[in-house]
C-alpha cells in the first residue's frame, strides 16, 4: 500500500480595519459579546460572504 503526504496551511491574520472584510460589522474590541455580529459573519443559511470593495 503506498501513501502520499498531504500538507495544508491555514493562516489567520489580523487586519487593521474599522469594519469586517466581508461586512460592515464593527471590529471594535472591548464591546459586550455578541454585538459585533450579523447573519453574514455568523454565517447563516442562505447568506453568501462577498468581499468588500473598499474597507473603512
Amino acid at each position: 500500500m503506498e501513501f502520499e503526504a498531504v500538507i495544508g496551511l491555514e493562516v489567520h491574520a489580523q487586519l487593521l480595519t474599522d469594519t469586517k472584510i466581508f461586512c460592515g460589522c464593527s471590529t471594535k474590541f472591548g464591546n459586550p459579546a455578541n454585538t459585533n455580529v450579523c447573519p453574514i459573519c455568523l454565517g447563516h443559511p442562505g447568506v453568501l460572504p462577498v468581499l468588500k470593495k473598499k474597507s473603512s
